[in-house]
């Protein structure tokens, strides 16, 4: 970017990035902070370094049907280079107790998780 940007938005997560698509779409000059090295926020993937070659999701874990949201469509992502995986297992959450929560993508298997 050269010169004074019409906008400044604090913060690299995906409202932020969303928001700064938009407002670039419309014509404005846009300039995005961040106090993260790794933008994307509750999207943003990184390697573990205890586990080389682990990818993973630092911040959250529920990312259902994201690729139908309006925004995601609307701003044709995937035209643009974006995939997204979901992976047939979403979530497994290991309670105090030792049982494990495993949440996945076909309902089914979820409740036998439950049921367990």
């Amino acid at each position: 970017m050269i010169g004074r940007p019409d906008g400044i938005v604090l913060g690299t997560g995906h409202n932020a990035l969303v928001l700064q698509a938009y407002l670039c779409r419309a014509g404005l000059s846009v300039l995005s902070v961040d106090r993260a090295e790794i933008p994307g926020g509750g999207l943003a993937t990184v390697e573990n370094p205890r586990h080389p070659g682990f990818l993973h999701n630092t911040h959250s874990f529920f990312h259902r049907a994201i690729t139908a949201m309006p925004w995601y469509v609307d701003l044709e992502l995937e035209r643009h280079g974006a995939s997204y995986i979901e992976p047939e297992l979403n979530v497994a959450m290991i309670c105090p107790d030792g049982w494990v929560l495993k949440w996945w993508r076909d309902l089914d298997r979820t409740l036998e998780s439950v049921a367990a």
